[in-house]
């Protein structure tokens, strides 16, 4: 995609010419430098499996969703070349409240719980996907060993022309061309 920006602050024009910026494509926006998706090379529970992936600056992954999750599966299927069954993702239960919650602070929305799923509290506090059809989730004991999906979010530019008028004060255009 290239992009041109053309802009007029106080009856002068200003701008630069295009710039390819990214030949991946992402819901999101543009993608200057793209997500990491990773399955971690050990297994273990989910707490240490967490810190597996904060040692490589990358999270649990959090997909509250459907789309990015769509897009997160295709991505953990090709990563997934020890045929792994199962893997940690970043959504805990609180032992407070019950509730389940995305480690970056997402809400919960877009769920994709396997049958019967949730079970009770003392079934598990931590969320383990299936590789099987559907990626289907479960609650599971938080000591189980199981290999982690560490990731990344990408650095987008985003298309909306509406943000950025909001942060800049002058006219704003944008010519977007498809590469």
């Amino acid at each position: 995609m290239a992009v041109y920006f053309v802009g007029n602050k106080e009856n002068a024009w200003f701008g630069n010419p295009a710039v390819i910026l990214s030949h991946i494509s992402d819901f999101r926006g543009c993608v200057l430098s793209p997500e990491i998706v990773r399955i971690g090379t050990k297994a273990d529970g989910w707490r240490e499996s967490l810190k597996n992936c904060t040692d490589d600056q990358l999270d649990l992954v959090s997909f509250p969703e459907t789309i990015l999750q769509t897009q997160i599966n295709k991505k953990v299927l090709q990563a997934n070349t020890d045929n792994l069954q199962e893997v940690w993702i970043g959504m805990r239960r609180s032992s407070m409240s019950g509730e389940w919650y995305w480690l970056n602070g997402s809400t919960v929305k877009d769920t994709n719980w396997e049958e019967r799923e949730p079970g009770p509290m003392h079934d598990g506090q931590c969320a383990i996907m299936s590789l099987e059809d559907g990626f289907g989730w479960r609650d599971e004991d938080c000591c189980k060993a199981a290999h982690p999906v560490c990731y990344k979010e990408p650095v987008v530019f985003l298309l909306s022309k509406n943000r950025m008028e909001k942060t800049h004060p002058f006219t704003i255009h944008w010519f977007l061309n498809q590469c």
